[in-house]
């Protein structure tokens, strides 16, 4: 199969890794599918455990699909997407709809698992890569979030810092729990444990 690795080697997921590496692993564990403009990817609350590659082109992601607070956002490529369910397994927390005519690779959880007990130095850039990744969406994401509510109107002082505080006691236990095992991970040098770590 014929991957775009002029695209995928720029993703940061894949940041270290020799050519002829993410072309092994692709060839190896990696579906491509064809999407049509205004097409769905995955839906929010699918059960899931692909990570998805988007060489080029624009998907968004709808967060609250259809209700009065859904949110966009819009990812371009060379960039990857889905991948919380790649690690956790949980449904997806938004729909993913393609916003052109796209070619995407999908990983699935399981064989790029036994791929990487196979590839253990691989696996481990990889997962290190990934661990920015998240680091920096979770950042985001809480950034976005503290924003909003400081913007909320109506509120005495002492309410907005008690709202701020427990917003940080919701998003962030969650947030560093993730941070902390994939840190765990990307120090890791066995490669039995590396194994363990991507899938439980």
């Amino acid at each position: 199969m014929h991957f775009n690795l002029n695209k995928v080697q720029d993703i940061r997921l894949f940041r270290g890794i020799e050519r002829s590496e993410i072309d092994s692993l692709l060839q190896a564990c990696a579906s491509l599918t064809r999407f049509r403009p205004g097409e769905e990817i995955f839906a929010e609350g699918a059960v899931g455990s692909e990570i998805f590659i988007l060489p080029a082109g624009r998907v968004r992601i709808l967060l609250a699909k259809g209700t009065d607070s859904q949110k966009e956002i819009p990812i371009r490529g060379p960039d990857i997407f889905g991948e919380m369910a790649f690690l956790d397994q949980a449904p997806r927390s938004g729909t993913a709809v393609a916003d052109e005519s796209l070619e995407v690779y999908g990983l699935e959880r399981v064989p790029t698992q036994k791929y990487f007990s196979l590839h253990p130095s691989l696996g481990l850039e990889i997962m290190r890569n990934l661990t920015v990744i998240l680091a920096r969406k979770i950042r985001r994401t809480n950034a976005i979030l503290l924003q909003e509510l400081r913007r909320m109107p109506g509120e005495k002082d002492g309410d907005r810092e008690s709202d701020l505080s427990e917003t940080t006691t919701i998003i962030n236990p969650q947030s560093l729990a993730l941070q902390d095992s994939l840190d765990a991970f990307a120090r890791t040098r066995n490669s039995n444990r590396i194994v363990q770590s991507i899938v439980p």
